[in-house]
């Protein structure tokens, strides 16, 4: 009986530590993925603000 008690606390531990592992990769994941897209606009707004004419509406220039 011992044993299984023993056996179940040493899994029990393990699996804190693995939900603790899985949370820090998720955020991690979160983390790169947020900083990819802003990059993506931060590409994406640059290449707008030089790349042409724009109009911001007003009087027509000739």
């Amino acid at each position: 009986m011992r044993f299984a008690c023993a056996l179940l606390f040493a899994a029990a531990l393990s699996s804190c530590n693995t939900t603790i592992g899985v949370g820090r990769d998720i955020k991690e994941g979160f983390i790169w993925s947020k900083n990819k897209i802003q990059e993506k606009r931060a590409q994406s707004q640059q290449q707008q603000d030089y790349g042409g004419y724009q109009d911001d509406g007003g009087a027509p220039v000739y």
